[in-house]
């Protein structure tokens, strides 16, 4: 598996290779798919962030992503918002 190098200690040496090569592979797959990244809020790493920020600006269509946060995110979310492509709950 492609992603497999990425998993052989606790982070990624490069935490931004591994998001970019997430968005090149999901751009591949011919069918929906489904992200979900739940207790967000515990998340305090700030390449992390910037992964997510990527993720968001450079994903296909097809790619859904769902987060489960008890905070507000510590992304750029506006432009999914004008874009009616963000649903909050």
């Amino acid at each position: 598996m492609a992603f497999q190098r990425y998993f052989q200690g606790d982070f990624p040496v490069d935490f931004s290779l591994f998001v970019a090569e997430l968005v090149n592979q999901s751009h591949g797959c011919p069918h929906p798919l489904y992200l979900i990244l739940d207790d967000y809020q515990s998340i305090s790493h700030p390449d992390i962030h910037d992964g997510l920020n990527y993720l968001l600006n450079h994903a296909p269509a097809s790619l859904h992503l769902i987060i489960g946060s008890r905070s507000q995110l510590p992304v750029e979310l506006g432009r999914l918002h004008v874009q009616d492509q963000l649903v909050e709950i």
